[in-house]
């Protein structure tokens, strides 16, 4: 593969998909970003050329892997959760944040718990979200 015409490309790409009103990089808001799938859509979208912003519930090694991530720490997704520092200045939004692996363990979760985090802590994203 040809690298040169690959590095050629995406900053062709990235070019294309500079904010024109402001001129600087798009802003991309990830939830979730510390997690597997997160994390490696942070540096996708960092390679393309976006600012990144990403959420996370504490601190970890993964922050300082990332780097050039924007953290914002949101400790808990729910019905009343205040995304507006997240979402400010971003203009999309990948929500990945969400309880898995809970329900139906031993001890562990109850479907009114993942109902709250899942259905209306997104729910209270998506309404917040102002394009």
């Amino acid at each position: 593969m040809d690298w040169t015409m690959v590095s050629a490309r995406r900053l062709q790409y990235q070019e294309s998909r500079m904010n024109m009103r402001y001129d600087q990089p798009l802003k991309v808001l990830v939830t979730g970003a510390s997690g597997f799938v997160g994390r490696h859509l942070c540096r996708h979208f960092i390679e393309m050329g976006y600012d990144v912003r990403g959420t996370c519930r504490s601190s970890s090694p993964i922050l300082e892997e990332l780097p050039d991530v924007e953290w914002i720490r949101i400790s808990d997704i729910s019905p009343n959760t205040n995304w507006s520092e997240a979402l400010d200045g971003v203009q999309y939004v990948v929500h990945l944040a969400a309880l898995a692996h809970q329900v139906g363990k031993k001890g562990k979760g109850r479907f009114d718990e993942f109902m709250r985090v899942n259905a209306e802590g997104t729910r209270r994203l998506a309404e917040q979200c102002k394009f």
